[in-house]
């Protein structure tokens, strides 16, 4: 862990695959970090361990139902109550084909939650949330998720992206993929407050650092 421009920098362990999003265990400034995988979204928990932040995709709709549908919120909102978290020990990330798809779904989770005092924070994940179609204008598109949900998010994960195809995205290890680091790194330190925990998909330290400040 390094203290970076008022942010701690943690660093998935070596041993998470390259290709695929950030997961794995991992200690934080005050206490572990617990990243779920996408195969393993909030609504399939049976529990989350206490003194942890857990933090897990929101996951998408059941059965044919549309991913930001009536009834998949509704299942969201009970698997969560079913948790029971206590403040600041659960935390959803977003996927642009899961229930939190984009930046005004995931503030509209966080107003929902301070509405019904549901105890859930987000994650703020900008490149799971970019979709295939949107890499092109990927600048425009992270300077938008950070400007939404800097502000409001309990922790930041940082990784890089490829496209597959038209309809795939597949997540990376910084630096291997198609993003600016050194605008995430702007767009970090404009955006979000500088005691939230800053996740990143990387080898070592240095990697992280370099990608996230080049100069």
């Amino acid at each position: 862990m390094v203290a970076r421009h008022h942010h701690a920098c943690l660093v998935c362990d070596p041993g998470v695959p390259a290709r695929g999003w950030a997961v794995g265990s991992r200690e934080g400034a005050e206490r572990p970090l617990d990243l779920l995988e996408e195969g393993s979204p909030v609504t399939t928990l049976t529990g989350v361990p206490e003194q942890v932040m857990t933090i897990a995709f929101s996951g998408p709709a059941s059965g044919d139902l549309l991913p930001w549908g009536a009834r998949a919120w509704r299942d969201l909102e009970d698997a969560v109550r079913r948790l029971a978290p206590g403040p600041g020990q659960l935390l959803l990330r977003g996927h642009h084909k899961h229930i939190l798809a984009d930046g005004p779904a995931c503030l509209r989770w966080l107003d929902h939650c301070s509405e019904t005092s549901l105890s859930c924070g987000i994650a703020l994940t900008p490149a799971s949330m970019l979709a295939a179609s949107m890499i092109d204008a990927r600048d425009d598109h992270l300077t938008r998720l950070f400007e939404y949900l800097g502000p409001r998010c309990d922790a930041v994960i940082l990784e890089d992206v490829t496209h597959l195809d038209d309809e795939t995205i597949q997540g990376l290890a910084v630096g291997s993929g198609l993003l600016d680091g050194g605008l995430v790194g702007r767009l970090l330190e404009a955006n979000v407050p500088g005691d939230i925990p800053v996740v990143v998909h990387a080898a070592d330290l240095e990697q992280a650092e370099r990608w996230l400040w080049p100069d």
